[in-house]
């Protein structure tokens, strides 16, 4: 090749378009490794589940409360509060508004546990509540334990109604605790959907599964290659090297 149509690789850095890519390459790479470590905690998560709900229900009146275990299957019998209940503000179900229904329920054993029985839809006006009939008697039921989380509060308001039942932002289980005046299990039960006594219900264990953070990593990643290579054309002359290979192998050709 004639040394005239030679071009030698040169970087010409331009300080704005450095300090930006400095900046946002580690960003974005560490966000992608968040995702795959998200995707990891989710696929634990789901074999716990697995291994937990494989174990079979166990009688809820027999288990320490240092025993408590996310989604392991449980039994009760007792009866449900006829009276005083809660409605679980800003519940989301196939797309509308609701409540989900916390119902204290008093086992044979003398136990007081907040019982999940599912979503209800909620009125056209704010001020309404929905209609729910309690079962009637001593029954069976059947759920998982579900570890109290913080629930999106809406209002500055926990609770709110004069009368029973009344609509709270929280399941904390002290405040129901005071509310009541007893001492609840420090865990719900969400009841199973085969149950008898449960409304609308569709619990899962994770909100957004392994694959979609695997996915969203990927999205991560691919923005992080784009950067660096459009980093790298445009602090070099990288296609002007490339132009004239091109132009040399078809002079050759």
């Amino acid at each position: 090749m004639p040394q005239s149509e030679r071009v030698s690789l040169r970087f010409k850095f331009n300080w704005k378009i450095s300090a930006l890519t400095i900046f946002l390459l580690p960003v974005l790479v560490c966000l992608g490794f968040w995702q795959l470590q998200r995707a990891q905690e989710k696929r634990n998560l789901l074999a716990e589940y697995q291994q937990r709900w494989n174990a079979g229900p166990v009688d809820l009146d027999s288990i320490a409360e240092l025993s408590l275990q996310n989604y392991r299957p449980v039994r009760l019998t007792g009866s449900f509060s006829q009276k005083k209940w809660f409605f679980l503000d800003n519940k989301i179900h196939g797309g509308r508004v609701g409540y989900e229904v916390l119902v204290p329920f008093y086992t044979v054993q003398g136990n007081w546990v907040l019982i999940n029985r599912g979503w209800v839809p909620a009125p056209p006006r704010r001020d309404q509540l929905p209609e729910v009939r309690m079962p009637l008697g001593k029954i069976t039921v059947s759920g998982r334990i579900s570890l109290p989380t913080e629930n999106i509060v809406l209002s500055d308001e926990l609770v709110s109604g004069e009368n029973w039942p009344k609509v709270i932002q929280t399941q904390d289980i002290q405040l129901i605790n005071k509310l009541l005046g007893h001492t609840f299990v420090p865990a719900l039960v969400h009841i199973d959907d085969a149950d008898a006594a449960a409304l609308a219900v569709d619990w899962k264990p994770v909100n957004i599964s392994p694959a979609k953070h695997l996915g969203y990593a990927w999205q991560w990643f691919t923005m992080a290659t784009v950067l660096a290579v459009l980093f790298f054309i445009n602090s070099s002359n990288i296609t002007e090297v490339l132009r004239c290979r091109l132009k040399t192998e078809r002079k050759v050709v």
